[in-house]
């Protein structure tokens, strides 16, 4: 129960437009400015999620579904049900039973509270009523008298309202004792200091009614008592309907326990409701007979009608909202092309995406594979191979370079992982823990990670040497300054291990090949090319168990123990840097399959090509290149990518003219109706005054005709 302060009173006319008080007070109705606007000024506003109500279960969903990012528009409604925005809590002094307030709160302020966290975080609040929906077709459609709202996903939560009874004394204001004496719930007020020890009356004659009335005993004394003359209730006058006597009773609190109306009229009947008109929800969700549209809070509860429940049905309804979202992929809308990957691959792709006005969306994953983003450039410290720097760059300085160019032509990149696709139709859609996405080409460039093994002084850190004389490419690192005349060593017994030992010979003084077998796998050609080098030594049956510093003491690899697999012998082999060479893995266990691979599992692409076993991926450095593996290798095959996905997309037709629409001597590439497979291209600058009919760009059966002579597209 609550005393409204005229401040809290014109703070809530405040948010309705700008009432002046006193007229406010004086007016017989109050009715939101915006109605009174006529139907041109109607606004239309589109959003993912709009929410109905203005309770704990309506702010606890704004609040869940802002932090998701999914900016949702309120409607706390003005005076609807003639309560203020808040509902019934505005109705109550001290709330006593909301965890986290132990000295309690006044309804209107926990309410304030409630309002203020979900503007924090970017909920659009609204002080109007939605007086109509409709949830017949998508997206759906919300109405005050000023705006329209086109939602792909509702959340109603517009509570219920306790009946009462009209009689002499029951009202609010002068003469009336409602909110002092008089409730309409007693597990919200009934443990009041006003009713503590006093004696207690309950109307009605149902479930409720008893419930009430035994939890009643807890606090007041027993059905009569005397006036205690401070303004509040000091009792009844009870009539017998059958006799007509009046009889009087000493009371000191009246509770109505005759049910609840829920809030539901403005429905008109598009959800399914129960008997009494509660929305029908399915059990455990608050899903509705309506697919997206979600119920919570006393609107679909009639046990328990707490704030706190109703707090965490809006938490459920936010969710369930976000979930189905996610599932029809409205959460992100479409993009022409994504890209997924971080490296040079993907952030060329990007800018060559971008400035071809694709307007890309790129993840560049948080993390993955345990690398941050950038991938194994961020792990690297000079790069002297990359076009352009005759000085070199630090890896993480390279890539924040690709970043920021990529941004400069409009990519939106995400710090998220892309941890499930589904390429089985189109648009394909990606999905991480937190949006989907639509696209109509995609180019995968997640690159591929070095195998490296794990001893004592292989890691990064305190005791470790890695990039600071452990590596996993010599081709990238060997000709660093740290390595030049040096002893160093290569693992590994491929190809691979070949041909880097051979590539480390130009800078190291000597390089020792160690294989943990007694013969190695690379082929004979390889082998023979390595081996015949005299600066190259051969270790096998051998096992690097541990790396230490040098002498020195500057933190950088001074040699290793490497044991023999045969006879456990422990040697010390002075070395001033390691290179890992036992393989690649490449990224791609969360394609699923879902395109072609090699025995790898390098996604294969069609040679000189970056197209993939699916029409419209695309993939790009290191995830398909197990050769080469290089910066700007990554970085050529990402703009290979970009070119094919622009190609791909005028192909079928994404990129063309919109009908109607004024073209500025832009070439159009159309089919004659002679011969569908011989393309000509018109430009609009040529002037004619016949009209050309064409087929459009999917080369259907249905022609529309250019006319250059007006420089248009029609039908």
């Amino acid at each position: 129960m609550c005393w409204i302060s005229v401040s809290q009173l014109k703070s809530l006319l405040n948010r309705a437009g700008g009432f002046l008080l006193g007229s406010a007070l004086n007016a017989p109705s109050l009715t939101s400015s915006a109605s009174s606007s006529s139907p041109a000024a109607m606004e239309t506003h589109k959003t993912k999620v709009c929410i109905v109500g203005s309770g704990p279960a309506a702010h606890t969903a704004a609040i869940y579904a802002a932090r998701a990012e999914l900016k949702p528009l309120l409607f706390e409604g003005w005076m609807a049900n003639d309560i203020a925005p808040g509902g019934q809590l505005t109705t109550t002094t001290d709330v006593e039973n909301f965890p986290g307030f132990p000295e309690g709160i006044l309804g209107i302020d926990i309410v304030e509270k409630f309002r203020k966290q979900s503007e924090r975080f970017g909920t659009k609040i609204f002080t109007e009523t939605v007086n109509k929906v409709d949830f017949s077709s998508k997206p759906f459609k919300l109405f005050t008298d000023s705006r329209t709202v086109l939602a792909d996903a509702v959340i109603i939560s517009t509570g219920a309202v306790a009946k009462r009874l009209s009689f002499a004394g029951s009202g609010e204001g002068a003469g009336g004792f409602w909110n002092r004496g008089i409730s309409a719930c007693a597990v919200c007020d009934g443990a009041a200091p006003i009713f503590r020890n006093k004696p207690l009356v309950v109307i009605g004659g149902g479930d409720s009614a008893m419930e009430e009335a035994n939890f009643l005993t807890k606090y007041g004394s027993k059905a009569y008592g005397d006036e205690n003359g401070k303004g509040v209730l000091g009792g009844l006058k009870v009539k017998n309907v059958v006799t007509g006597d009046v009889s009087d009773l000493k009371v000191s609190g009246l509770f109505f326990a005759i049910g609840h109306e829920p809030a539901t009229k403005f429905l008109d009947g598009q959800l399914e409701v129960d008997e009494d008109g509660y929305v029908v929800t399915k059990p455990g969700t608050t899903k509705t007979s309506v697919v997206g549209v979600f119920a919570a809070g006393d609107v679909q509860d009639k046990k328990y009608r707490q704030a706190i429940t109703a707090a965490g049905t809006g938490c459920m309804a936010a969710l369930d909202a976000e979930h189905y979202l996610q599932e029809i992929g409205s959460q992100e809308g479409k993009t022409k092309v994504c890209i997924v990957g971080s490296g040079p691959a993907a952030h060329t792709a990007a800018i060559y995406a971008a400035r071809a006005e694709l307007t890309p969306i790129l993840f560049e994953g948080w993390m993955a594979n345990d690398i941050a983003p950038g991938g194994q450039l961020t792990t690297t410290t000079d790069v002297e191979n990359f076009p352009g720097f005759p000085d070199g760059v630090l890896g993480i300085d390279l890539v924040e370079k690709f970043r920021k160019q990529s941004e400069r032509f409009g990519a939106k990149i995400f710090t998220e992982t892309v941890n499930k696709v589904d390429f089985s139709s189109k648009p394909f859609k990606l999905f991480t823990n937190t949006r989907t996405v639509l696209a109509e080409a995609v180019i995968v460039s997640t690159g591929a990670v070095a195998k490296r093994l794990s001893f004592p002084g292989s890691g990064e850190g305190a005791g470790g040497f890695w990039n600071r004389g452990i590596s996993a490419c010599a081709v990238c690192d060997g000709a660093a300054p740290i390595f030049r005349d040096k002893p160093l060593v290569v693992i590994g017994g491929g190809d691979s291990a070949m041909e880097e030992a051979n590539f480390l010979t130009k800078y190291g003084s000597k390089v020792y090949i160690i294989h943990r077998r007694d013969k190695f796998r690379a082929s004979k050609i390889m082998q023979k090319r390595a081996l015949s080098n005299p600066k190259i030594e051969v270790i096998l049956n051998g096992s690097v168990v541990e790396a230490y510093g040098d002498e020195n003491g500057k933190g950088v690899l001074g040699g290793l123990k490497v044991k023999n697999v045969v006879n456990g012998a422990v040697s010390d082999l002075k070395a001033s840097g390691l290179f890992f060479a036992i393989g690649h893995e490449p990224a791609t266990k969360f394609l699923d399959g879902q395109v072609e691979l090699d025995e790898d599992g390098y996604v294969v692409t069609k040679p000189g090509t970056t197209k993939t076993s699916v029409a419209g991926v695309f993939a790009a450095g290191d995830v398909q290149d197990k050769k080469y593996r290089q910066a700007v290798t990554a970085a050529g095959t990402g703009c290979m990518a970009a070119l094919d996905a622009e190609h791909y997309l005028q192909e079928i037709g994404s990129q063309e003219v919109e009908l109607g629409q004024v073209v500025r001597a832009t070439p159009l590439t159309v089919y004659n109706e002679v011969s569908t497979s011989t393309p000509v291209t018109v430009y609009n600058e040529v002037s004619t005054s016949t009209p050309l009919t064409v087929y459009n760009g999917a080369s259907t059966s249905t022609p529309f005709t250019v006319n250059n002579g007006e420089s248009t597209v029609r039908r």
